[in-house]
C-alpha cells in the first residue's frame, strides 16, 4: 500500500510538472494571450495533467514483475499510459483536430517521442543506479 501511495503521489507531481512546462513552452512560443483561460478550463487542464501522470506512473509497477519480458513490460506500461493520455487529451481538447489530419499525426508523433524520451531517461537513471549498487556489492564481497 505504501508503494502504491508513493507511485500515486509521484504520478500526480510528474503530471503537474510536465503540464506546467508545456504551458510555459506554449506561452513562450505563442504569446501571453494563448494561456488566458477561464478557471474551469484551467482546472480541466490541471486535473487532466494529474490523470495523465497517474496513467503513466502507476503502470510502471509492472517493471517489478521480472517474469515478464522487458518488451512486454514496456508495452503494458506505455500502452496504458497512452490510452489514458489520449482519453484525457480528447476530453480536455488537447488534440489539435481543427488543424486537420496532419496536425493530429504530428501531435501524436510528438507525444510519442516525448513519452519515449522520458521513459528512456528513467531507464538510464535506474540502470546507472543498478550499476552503482552492483559495484558496491562486488566491492563488499572482495
Amino acid at each position: 500500500m505504501k508503494k502504491f501511495f508513493e507511485h500515486f503521489l509521484k504520478g500526480i507531481s510528474t503530471g503537474c510538472t510536465i503540464g506546467v512546462v508545456v504551458f510555459l513552452l506554449i506561452w513562450l512560443i505563442s504569446g501571453e494571450e494563448t494561456i488566458s483561460m477561464p478557471t474551469r478550463e484551467f482546472s480541466t487542464h490541471v486535473i487532466g495533467n494529474m490523470l495523465v501522470g497517474l496513467g503513466f506512473y502507476l503502470p510502471s509497477a509492472i517493471y517489478e514483475n521480472e517474469k515478464l519480458a522487458m518488451w512486454l513490460r514496456v508495452l503494458i506500461h506505455m500502452g496504458v499510459g497512452f490510452i489514458v493520455f489520449f482519453i484525457v487529451a480528447s476530453v480536455a481538447g488537447w488534440i489539435p483536430a481543427a488543424g486537420g489530419p496532419g496536425a493530429v499525426i504530428l501531435y501524436v508523433l510528438l507525444v510519442f517521442v516525448i513519452s519515449m524520451l522520458i521513459w528512456a531517461g528513467h531507464y538510464w537513471h535506474y540502470a546507472c543506479e543498478a550499476k552503482k549498487i552492483n559495484a558496491q556489492l562486488k566491492k563488499q564481497q572482495e
